[in-house]
């Protein structure tokens, strides 16, 4: 989609160059997050800008305005004249005449609210980067702009590694070029939809959720079909998707404080079983039928009623540790964890078919194979240029 103003250049919408998402407009829900922020901003009306740190920002989960993270946008900004490349602050996505603004020049600088309209040390102006049709602003020597989400831009961090990325923007914004015009079905995806379309009941590695409501093929056929719904009684997300954080989930985080709390143990003569055969009678209920509270249950009570202890590994493989990467952060805390607590937990989570999706996870999904890919271009792209 293209935006056509008198007497400028046109370009693309502002879109993350990681999930492929649009950049949203400012909301004030989005500071209304935070006491602190709603505070700051009000002290700051008058002024230009409210600036918090960028890792307040980061830190923040959205629970009141669940896709409020996707109203904010840091960008890594390419001078072709100059060959320069560098990461900007975080600024809101507030438009002037349908363009954004200068963005902070400072990457540890955030702008919650006010609007900037003229560059100067503290701020600059970009052209959001063309990534499917020869780029005019690049070839005049403008400066040029790869957006992202902050909480997108993190999970750069945990798929390549800042120590890797930050020292080679260019062959990352590189890599990001060769991706997307490979790619383009998937970007563009949609920020909220109606349940049942984007395939959003296809949960990956937890496979396909059955019986919840038809699969849609147009939004049109999704939209006749929810208006002929009695919809009381309904919550919001059995009506509307919209997507929480890929980076942090608050239910997961609240999960890994209940694994990691000490329980004490009764030992039992029933728990001297082999741990072969108790892992065998485990995984018989875990395979013998779909996702359920009452398989979730019948787990819990067998091992209750038989103190069984299963092997951590066991239950860290059961809860997809690729896309579950909390895993990894409880390993790496040095805290005693329950995984059975843990893994049962998630699982319970996802009982409800909207979670997946509504809850971030599923978007998560998308967002690192979208890594994946960029990961092994830039990779390729750095070796090459440490080879020559």
């Amino acid at each position: 989609m293209r935006r056509y103003i008198i007497g400028k250049q046109e370009d693309p919408y502002l879109h993350c160059t990681i999930c492929g998402a649009e950049v949203l407009l400012r909301e004030p829900e989005v500071i209304n997050e935070r006491a602190d922020w709603v505070a700051l901003c009000r002290k700051r009306a008058r002024a230009r800008s409210a600036i918090v740190p960028s890792a307040e920002v980061e830190a923040t989960d959205f629970k009141k305005h669940v896709f409020g993270w996707m109203h904010l946008y840091r960008a890594i900004l390419d001078e072709p004249a100059t060959s320069r490349v560098y990461l900007s602050g975080i600024d809101h996505g507030s438009l002037i005449d349908w363009y954004p603004g200068p963005v902070p020049t400072d990457p540890d600088r955030a702008r919650l609210s006010g609007f900037v309209r003229n560059e100067s040390r503290w701020n600059v102006d970009f052209h959001m980067v063309n990534l499917f049709e020869p780029d005019r602003n690049r070839e005049a020597g403008r400066r040029i702009g790869f957006p992202a989400h902050p909480h997108c831009w993190l999970l750069v961090d945990r798929v390549i590694g800042f120590a890797k990325v930050l020292p080679n923007l260019r062959a990352y914004t590189q890599a990001v070029m060769a991706f997307w015009p490979a790619n383009e079905g998937d970007w563009g995806p949609p920020t909220q939809h109606l349940p049942g379309t984007d395939s959003c009941f296809e949960q990956g590695v937890f496979g396909r959720r059955e019986d919840v409501t038809p699969h849609f093929n147009t939004e049109d056929e999704a939209e006749n079909y929810f208006y002929r719904l009695d919809t009381k009684g309904m919550r919001d997300e059995e009506l509307w998707h919209a997507l929480g954080s890929p980076l942090r989930t608050p239910d997961i985080q609240e999960l890994m404080q209940v694994a990691t709390r000490s329980r004490p143990r009764t030992e039992k003569v029933v728990s001297q079983l082999p741990v072969e055969l108790a892992l065998m009678i485990v995984d018989l209920i875990y395979r013998g039928r779909p996702l359920c509270q009452e398989r979730i249950d019948d787990t819990r009570s067998i091992l209750e009623a038989f103190q069984w202890t299963l092997p951590d590994s066991y239950w860290k493989k059961r809860c997809e540790p690729e896309l579950v990467y909390e895993v990894g952060d409880l390993e790496a805390s040095g805290k005693p964890v329950d995984w059975a607590v843990f893994c049962l937990g998630l699982e319970e989570l996802m009982v409800d078919p909207h979670w997946f999706c509504v809850s971030g996870l599923r978007f998560r999904q998308r967002i690192l194979r979208v890594l994946k890919g960029i990961k092994e271009r830039f990779e390729e792209i750095v070796a090459r240029n440490e080879s020559g």
